[in-house]
Order: structure tokens, then C-alpha cells, then sequence
């Protein structure tokens, strides 16, 4: 069987796999003769390596220092050179000795039965080294068509190559493996405008792990154009490219059928059609296991057309968060639905609720749960609805020899990451097709970080392995490599946690879990390696041999009176308030129950553990305490620290972290008012069980210099069932007259308990009633996903960034459900928002905070009242503000994006005619429930205008008002 029947007899087995997805297996495949042997003769191969001064290519030590060079040889000898490897760095197609530098016509030429491989250190031996063990992150091999090396952006792009790479009238043997490639521009004429990153025509070229990206088109194909190609993608990637149609890939003419499988194809765009791909001229592309996602197309399908008979085939494939301009519906957004066969993949829709789901077996319509859209990690978080819900029969073979063990008839045994592609998810239902079934799209979830062959949670779950974090990653996956551990050998070999006592937990575990009184464990001077460590390897000192470093001071068990001012009470005798060269690192352990402090005091850093009381309270007419903590060490919190009156905590350059447990708050036993301040550089809140509190009350204020950071990774729902205790999230809560100025950035993570609203206390602003500030300089990122525990309809915030060069961002996180009241219910919604005279914000929407996709207009801020300073300058970046009030002293307001960018007030026009009148006044009376009930009619959020949701006499005094205003 000859390689062009390979690849029918590849295609013919997909179309089988689509028609009858239920048969147990695709039928065998003869084993394909496009991969060369590596340990042949010494001559077959050739070397590219920059920098080196070679003459024949035959060994790293004499590589070409061009590919144009090692591709010229290959060319001229009569197929002998049946291979080129290549180490990292960057190549150029006009760089080389049959080149002509600057001349954008040079292309790197693909041809068949030569392989060219990338991804190489440079000093591999070809006779030992396992191509399987080639790591492409740590040596990237990019060709690039910027010839003059000066690309900003889409600037400068002028003099860039047409095609980086061109394959013509190639077979299968041609192949280009662990390549990126960047920069094309074909913005030329006739074919020249097509392809920037690749043009192929009238072949079938292999490409394998190769990153198709930043590339651009002046008709089609930015990333790459096929024309009556058969050609092969496993494993690739095409991002960023730009064309008029077909942003990442065009495929066209004469029924040719390409093979994608574990690709992907994001955040590339289309002025016009077909962000991602376009099918075009009877072409019929399929596409297993791949991922389309977050591409956009100015006019329609921002994920896939289907063009003049194209008929594209989707299995086994993830589209979401695809957007275009002109396709009304979300899933049109996604795909065609012309000429497009698709069988078991998730495509995004309107409503992931509804029974409409794009037709297919096996289609599903749930929201992915990528892990991190914004850095594009498009793997599955453990919660996905994409996990075994694919069709295992309908992998292609490996063909292409993916993980070089001479199997080329076994199902494709890598996912997008070179990860094992099928692997069963025991937590997880199997709702696919196969005896062990595959994840949808390009990557495959796996739970088997330690390879023993059983899925991680139930090693916790039998106690096989230890989770000390609770973050459903066995420990051992976690700590370096050491195989004289007992329970080794460990897995870990990169980015690995310490275990400075090789006890097989990592020292954070160690540190956290440390019984009471046992000192090994500890970490008093909070450098996280517990003390025993230090003192062992003489980081620390310990001359009393006590198990304590030196440098840590310690509350006595002589202490009769828990007063801070008496020697006596501290080890070693000396009262910590800075006298003289004395300084303290103060350690408050967990037999502490309650600690007073009744001098003023410096230390340089302070831990108050978790049972340990920590009060700043003493009345005004007995002693003023005031601590200062004076190092970048700063504070930690895993106790309570309680304030009372007007005392200080100062950190000048230090920072305060509010662990798990945690609490800041006024002393409940001090009746009196509190205008208690803590100073510090930053603020971080924990998650844990339970969660690190900040409780600001009466007139307390917090000053940070830096960044406020609440933290609920971990938090709400917790996120493994196999978690001995959930974890709850960080808490902030300001009320009455307390404030909270924050110069840096304020960042919620996830799941987040935040609550700013009016207290008892009395005063001016609000009919009796304080309003809580909290003012920040810095940007406002708000990643959390959890609407029912922000509350901040009744607090105010003020955005006084003053910065026209740097503009404040604000994260726009509500659910956008239209211009009603209701918005702020279950929302992020907002009771004040003061942009300050001359301040720059934008308000943008850059996070998936419901989970269900990040597209354009599905996000927006409900604002009670949106005060926007003289001189401000406000932009509105692809999002809508809903506010009830709107003071305006002279801003200036720019909208850009999709259509949705817009200060939309909220009325009572429950027919969206535009007006306030009879019609509206009868839908009230309808909807009207009284003060004792609420009316959860969607159709009734309008009359819900004071959003309490209640519709009473009150909504109604305010109907009034609109209906008689001008």
C-alpha cells in the first residue's frame, strides 16, 4: 500500500468513524514508510545550528548555521539526505547561500521524502536520543518570514516574507515537525496574497507540533492556505493569524479532504468571514479532537464557514467563544450550519440550558471549563462536561508515528501537549463511545500525575497517596525528584515544591500542619522552611537547643498577665519596643490565647498563629500602643489581631497576609467607637478552612501603598470531593464610616466573600446611615466567579487613578441580564462609583466570570449611582453600565467594541418602547406583589425599579416620577 492510500484509507476510516461511531474500533492500517529510520547512515542526515561556522551539516559540531543551506544540499543529493534536524533559534527563508537577503519571495520549501525536525538543544546524539524525549517549550525553533527582524505589532510588516513555509506537489513523506511559524504577510497579489504562515497546493505534506502564529493574509488563509491538498496537522496550533477570510486556516478547491487532529485554533481573525477556518469549493476538511475557540470575524462565523460547497467534518472537537459582528445567534457565531457534519464535540449556543443543541449524536451544548482563556491554557478543568464524552473509535492512527515507537496502526496515542491522549477519568461518567473513552477537543484531562496507572483521587481516596494541601495532586507529585524517599520515586522535576526534610510532604504542608508545640516544624521566622531545617543546615542559630531559631522571639509559659510591657513574659527577657539595637521577629504560637499589647512597639516581623490573640486596645487615657513592623517580612495573620480606639499598625515596606483562619476586626470588647488604621505596602486574604477575614467597622481605615489581593483558588465548591475539609473564601467586609485606600491594583481570585454596605452607625450621607468607602488608584481585576457573596449594592467605591498614561481597569463581572433592577440581584453589582476628576479608566471584560464562555455583551456593570468627575476620561471597552443615576460634571466618554459599548440607564419602559407610560403603568400593577413577597417573573424585573426585590408603593412613587418627567 502506497503512502497516498495511508492517507485515503486515514480519511476513509473518519468518515466511517462519523457515520457508525459505535463500533469498537477503526480496521488497520498498513504501516506507513514516511518516517525514516533515525540510527541509519551517517550521511542521510544533515545539522542546522545558528552561530556555527559549518561546512557540511554532518554533526552539530560542522551544522549549517541556515536551513536554506542544509535544504539546497538536500536537494542536490539524489535522495540520499532523507533528513534535517535543527536546533534552536531562529531562521530566516532569505538567509543562506542560494538566497538573495530582504527578497520576500524566499520561502522555506517543503519536499517529499525529507523530514525536518526542530525542537533540538543542539548536542543530542542521533544514535542514543529518543525523538520522543525532544522538549519543544525549552528549545523553540522558529522560522521566520520577519526578514528585517523590526515586526512592532502589524506595523513594519511590509518587507516580511510572503509564505514562511511552501509545500508544492509534495507526498506524505514531506514532513515538518516542532517548528514555529511566525510572521508571514501575504499581502500581495494573485498568490501571493494567500498564506502567510503556509501555502500548500496540490499535495499532501505531513506537519506535525508545529505553531502556525502572528501570521497574516491579504485575501485568505492567514495562518495557512490549502489548495487541492490532502496534507496531514497533528499536534499543531494556529494563533494570532489575520486574513480577509479564514484568519487561521483556508482550505479550497476539488473535494480535497486534510486530516486536523489534536489541533487547535484560537484567537485568530477574519475582517470579513471565518475567524478561524473556511471550508471552501467543495473542500471537505475533518477535523478530529481538535479545538476551535475565541477566534473573531468582523462580519459572520467567528469559528468555522463553510463557503461554496465546502463541507467541513467535526468530531471529537470543542467550539466556543467564537464571536462575529453580524451572526445574531451564539451559535452561528461558532459554525455554519451548511454542508457541516459534527458528531460528538461541545458547540456553543444561546442558551446551554434549552434542548436546541447543534445537530450530531453525541453534541453538547455545556460550557468547556477551559483552565485559563486568558493566557490561552484551553486544557479542562476537572469539572469540564468535555471529560469522556467523545468517541474513542473515531482516532485516526498513528500514522505519523507521534510517540516514535514504531506503531504506526495503534490509535493516535498523544493528545495536543504530547500527553497520553486516551485516559479514563473514574470520577468522571462516561457519557462517549469506546471502552475507555476520550476527552473532547485537543487536550486530554488526566489524574495520574505519579503514572501508576490509577486515577489520582482514588489514591487519595485509599490513602495511597497523601494530599496534604487538598488540592487533589497526590504529594509526591509535588516535591522534587528523590528516589531515596521512602514511597518514591517522585515525579516532580520542574517547579517543584521543597521538602528540605525528605519526609515526602512538602514543606508548606509541614509548616501548616505542624502540631502544637512541636518547633521542627514550625516556621517562626516565616521563610517558609520549617525551623528544624534552618537550625539543621545553619540558616538559623539555636543555642539553647530548644528547636527554636535565635532570631525568633517567643511569648514565655512563665507569662502570668499576658501583657506585652513585662520582660519577663518573653524569651529571651527583653520587652520587643525597639530600645537600643533590639529587634524582634515576634512569634505569637497557637497556646496563645490572648495577648495585649500596652506599649508602643517595633518588631521586624510578625506571626500571630492559629490560636493566638493579638490586641492593640488599650483605652486612651491609660497608654497609646501603636506597632510598627518595620521590615519586608511584614505580618502574618493566621490568629486574630483585634483593634480597638484609634491605634496603629504600620508596615512601611513590609506587607500584611491574612492566612487561613485569619482575622482583622475592631475589639469586640471595646464599646467605643474605633478609628483603628492599619498601614501597610499590601494586603493578601487567603482562602482555607475557613477563610482569612478582614472586618472593617465604625471609622477603621486601611492604607495600602500596594496591591489588595483576596485569593479564593481554592475556596467554594472545594475542588476535589476528596478534600478532608472545604475550604471557604477570604472575606473582606467594610461598613459604617470604615474605608479602604488602595494606591495598587485590587485583585479577587475566584471565589470571594466581599461585602461594602451601609452600617448602623450614624451620619449624613445616607439618611442616618454611613456609606462605606473604598477608594483605589490602581486597576480593579475581578476574577472571581461567585455573584451571591459579593455584595456591594450599598458601598461606595471611588476610582482615583489620575493617570491619562497609565488608565485605571476595571473588570466588568455582572451578568448582563438588561436595563432592570434586577441586575443587581445575585451580580456584581455597585451602589456608588466615583470616577475622580481627571482620571483615566477603562471598563473592559476580559474574564469568564459565569463560566460560560467568554464572549462580547455577555457581561456588564449594574451601578445604583455612576459619578464620573470633571476632566475624567472614560472608555467602554466592548461593555455595557447600566446605572439608575447618572452625574456627569464633564467627562469624556469613548465607546468602542462590538456594539455593546454603552451607559444604558435602568427604567421602567417594561415594553422597551422608549417611553414611560400607560402601557408601563398597567405591567406594574400586573407585576405589583407588595413589601412582604417578591415577584420572580422575569418579565417583572422592570417594575422592579428601586431593585429590592419587592414591587411595592415605593417602585411605584418612583414610576411616578418617570412618567412625568420631560
Amino acid at each position: 500500500m502506497n503512502n497516498r492510500m495511508n492517507h485515503k484509507s486515514l480519511h476513509s476510516m473518519l468518515l466511517f468513524a462519523m457515520c457508525v461511531v459505535a463500533v469498537a474500533a477503526s480496521g488497520a492500517v498498513a504501516q506507513s514508510s514516511r518516517n525514516p529510520s533515525s540510527s541509519g547512515c551517517s550521511s542521510c542526515r544533515l545539522f542546522v545550528k545558528p552561530g556555527i561556522p559549518g561546512n557540511t551539516g554532518l554533526s552539530w559540531a560542522d551544522a549549517f548555521n541556515t536551513l536554506q543551506d542544509a535544504l539546497f544540499a538536500a536537494a542536490n543529493s539524489q535522495g540520499q539526505i532523507v533528513e534535517i534536524w535543527v536546533a534552536r533559534g531562529l531562521y530566516r527563508p532569505d538567509r543562506g547561500g542560494s538566497e538573495t537577503l530582504n527578497d520576500r519571495n524566499a520561502t522555506f520549501k517543503l519536499a517529499s521524502g525529507l523530514t525536518i525536525r526542530g525542537g533540538f538543544f543542539g548536542n543530542e546524539n542521533p544514535n542514543t536520543f529518543n525523538l520522543a524525549d525532544r522538549v519543544f517549550t525549552d528549545n523553540p525553533t522558529e522560522l521566520s518570514g520577519d526578514l528585517l527582524r523590526n515586526d512592532v505589532g502589524d506595523s513594519f510588516r511590509g518587507e516580511n516574507s510572503y509564505h514562511v513555509v511552501t509545500a508544492i506537489e509534495t507526498d506524505d513523506t514531506a514532513i515538518l515537525d516542532g517548528f514555529i511559524i511566525r510572521a508571514g504577510n501575504a499581502d500581495g497579489t494573485g498568490l501571493r496574497s494567500l498564506g502567510g504562515g503556509m501555502n500548500i497546493q496540490f499535495g499532501f505534506p505531513t506537519i506535525l507540533n508545529c505553531v502556525i502564529l502572528d501570521n497574516s493574509a491579504g485575501t485568505v488563509g492567514g495562518g495557512a492556505y490549502l489548495l487541492n491538498s490532502d496534507a496531514t496537522f497533528f499536534n499543531c496550533r494556529f494563533v494570532d493569524n489575520t486574513a480577509l477570510d479564514g484568519g487561521g486556516l483556508f482550505v479550497s478547491v476539488g473535494g480535497n479532504s486534510p486530516i486536523f487532529a489534536n489541533t487547535q485554533f484560537r484567537f485568530n481573525t477574519a475582517d470579513d468571514d471565518g475567524g478561524g477556518i473556511v471550508a471552501a469549493n467543495t473542500s471537505s476538511p475533518v477535523f478530529v479532537n481538535c479545538t476551535i475557540a475565541y477566534n473573531t470575524a468582523g462580519d459572520n462565523y467567528g469559528g468555522v464557514f463553510a463557503l461554496g460547497g465546502g463541507a467541513p467534518r467535526f468530531i471529537n472537537s470543542i467550539l466556543w467563544g467564537n464571536v462575529s459582528a453580524n451572526d445574531v445567534d451564539v451559535q452561528h457565531q461558532q459554525i455554519s450550519s451548511v454542508n457541516v457534519d459534527v458528531l460528538y464535540s461541545c458547540i456553543q449556543d444561546d442558551d446551554p440550558n434549552d434542548a436546541s443543541i447543534f445537530p450530531g449524536t453525541g453534541n453538547i451544548d455545556n460550557a468547556p471549563r477551559f483552565v485559563d482563556v486568558g493566557n490561552g491554557n484551553l486544557r479542562l478543568r476537572p469539572d469540564s462536561p468535555c471529560i469522556d464524552a467523545a468517541a474513542t473509535p473515531a482516532l485516526p492512527p498513528d500514522l505519523a508515528d507521534l510517540d516514535h515507537d514504531g506503531n504506526t496502526v495503534e490509535p493516535l496515542p498523544l493528545d495536543a501537549e504530547r500527553r497520553t491522549r486516551v485516559v479514563d477519568v473514574l470520577s468522571v461518567p462516561d457519557t462517549g463511545v469506546g471502552d475507555i473513552v476520550v476527552d473532547m477537543g485537543a487536550f486530554e484531562f488526566s489524574l495520574d500525575c505519579n503514572m501508576n496507572g490509577v486515577d489520582d483521587l482514588i489514591d487519595i481516596l485509599k490513602n495511597d497517596s497523601l494530599d496534604c494541601n487538598r488540592n487533589g495532586v497526590p504529594d509526591e507529585c509535588e516535591i522534587s525528584k528523590n528516589s531515596d524517599i521512602p514511597g518514591g520515586p517522585f515525579f516532580c522535576t520542574e517547579n517543584c515544591d521543597p521538602d528540605c526534610n525528605n519526609n515526602g510532604v512538602p514543606d508548606s504542608c509541614d509548616i501548616a500542619s505542624c502540631p502544637q508545640g512541636l518547633t521542627v516544624c514550625d516556621d517562626c521566622n516565616n521563610n517558609g522552611v520549617p525551623d528544624g531545617c534552618d537550625i539543621e543546615d545553619g540558616t538559623s542559630s539555636d543555642d539553647n537547643k530548644d528547636g527554636i531559631p535565635d532570631s525568633c522571639s517567643s511569648w514565655s509559659d512563665r507569662a502570668v498577665d499576658n501583657r506585652w510591657g513585662r520582660a519577663s513574659n518573653w524569651d529571651p527577657p527583653t520587652i520587643p519596643d525597639n530600645v537600643g539595637e533590639q529587634r524582634f521577629n515576634v512569634n505569637l504560637a497557637d497556646s496563645i490565647t490572648d495577648v495585649l499589647l500596652d506599649i508602643d512597639a517595633t518588631v521586624d516581623t510578625l506571626r500571630i498563629r492559629r490560636m493566638a490573640t493579638l490586641r492593640v486596645t488599650l483605652p486612651a487615657d491609660v497608654v497609646t500602643p501603636n506597632l510598627k513592623i518595620d521590615t519586608e517580612e511584614g505580618m502574618l495573620i493566621q490568629g486574630r489581631l483585634l483593634v480597638g480606639f484609634d491605634r496603629s499598625v504600620i508596615l512601611p515596606s513590609g506587607g500584611v497576609v491574612i492566612g487561613p483562619g485569619g482575622l482583622y476586626a475592631k475589639d469586640a470588647q471595646i464599646p467605643a467607637l474605633s478609628g483603628a488604621k492599619l498601614i501597610a505596602n499590601e494586603l493578601t486574604i487567603l482562602e482555607g478552612a475557613p477563610g482569612g477575614e478582614m472586618r472593617l467597622t465604625d471609622a477603621m481605615n486601611v492604607v495600602l501603598f500596594g496591591d489588595l489581593l483576596l485569593d479564593g483558588t481554592n475556596a467554594f465548591p472545594p475542588a476535589f470531593p476528596s478534600a478532608a475539609v472545604t475550604c471557604t473564601p477570604p472575606i473582606l467586609r467594610v461598613r459604617d464610616s470604615a474605608s479602604l485606600d488602595v494606591e495598587g491594583d485590587t485583585e479577587f481570585i475566584e471565589s470571594v466573600d466581599v461585602s461594602v454596605k451601609e452600617g448602623a452607625a450614624a451620619g449624613e450621607e445616607s439618611g442616618g446611615f454611613a456609606i462605606p468607602q473604598v477608594e483605589i488608584a490602581g486597576s480593579f481585576i475581578n476574577h472571581s466567579f461567585d455573584p451571591q457573596v459579593f455584595d456591594w449594592v450599598d458601598g461606595g467605591l471611588s476610582l482615583d487613578g489620575n493617570s491619562p498614561m497609565a488608565p485605571q481597569r476595571f473588570e466588568v463581572a455582572g451578568m448582563d441580564i438588561g436595563p432592570f433592577a434586577a441586575g443587581f440581584s445575585d451580580n456584581f453589582g455597585f451602589g456608588v462609583i466615583d470616577v475622580a476628576s481627571g482620571s483615566s479608566v477603562i471598563f473592559e471584560d476580559n474574564f469568564d466570570n459565569d463560566g460560560d464562555g467568554q464572549s462580547a455583551c455577555t457581561e456588564a456593570l449594574y451601578v445604583k449611582t455612576l459619578v464620573l468627575g470633571d476632566g475624567a476620561f472614560i472608555l467602554l471597552d466592548n461593555v455595557r453600565i447600566y446605572y439608575n443615576t447618572l452625574i456627569d460634571d464633564g467627562a469624556s466618554i469613548v465607546m468602542q467594541g462590538d456594539g455593546c459599548a454603552s451607559l444604558v440607564p435602568i427604567t421602567a419602559d417594561c415594553d422597551l418602547d422608549g417611553e414611560i407610560d400607560l402601557n408601563d403603568y398597567a405591567a406594574f400593577f400586573v407585576c405589583q406583589t407588595g413589601p412582604a413577597a417578591v415577584n420572580t417573573d422575569p418579565g417583572c424585573q422592570c417594575a422592579d425599579i428601586n431593585g429590592d426585590n419587592h414591587i411595592d408603593s415605593l417602585d411605584f412613587r418612583e414610576l411616578q416620577i418617570l412618567f412625568t418627567m420631560p
